[in-house]
């Protein structure tokens, strides 16, 4: 478990040349809680990310998606994005925000998503946002794009 002064010591000092951020929640345990910095440290210092597998629990304020800030997540580079605990501090907005703009994203994995204000599960409904985001990619030209929606096997 890495917590936010080794994650923002980690991106800090080797995000420039960091090209795998694989946090893998481990079974059993709760997802590390990293608070804001942690979230906003890796956005804005890693610049040439190619995996990024993170537990998007403790994203309250929306920093590690949110593609509007002043150094947003660099996208350049990013191949396969791995999201956990997808709850209601992620919005389906900011997922077509980043599979239109991510234009070298090849897969997308949604691990417990219920998304949005009202916490709406989206693992029930999921080939459908999966068809949406899809779409979208195809249409932003990212012909070769797959979305997988799962549930966690503790």
């Amino acid at each position: 478990h890495l917590q936010n002064p080794e994650l923002k010591a980690l991106v800090k000092g080797h995000g420039k040349w960091l090209t795998h951020l694989q946090m893998t929640p481990m079974i059993g345990a709760p997802s590390p809680k990293l608070q804001g910095c942690g979230y906003r440290w890796t956005a804005q210092h890693t610049k040439i990310l190619q995996v990024l597998e993170i537990s998007l629990r403790h994203d309250v304020k929306r920093q590690l998606l949110d593609l509007t800030r002043r150094n947003p997540l660099r996208l350049e580079c990013l191949q396969e994005i791995i999201l956990w605990d997808v709850g209601s501090n992620t919005t389906i907005e900011q997922l077509v925000a980043l599979v239109t703009r991510a234009k070298k994203l090849r897969r997308l994995v949604l691990y417990d998503a219920e998304l949005g204000e009202n916490g709406d599960n989206i693992t029930e409904h999921g080939s459908s946002l999966a068809r949406i985001l899809e779409c979208k990619a195809k249409e932003a030209g990212n012909e070769i794009f797959l979305v997988q929606i799962k549930e966690r096997k503790d």
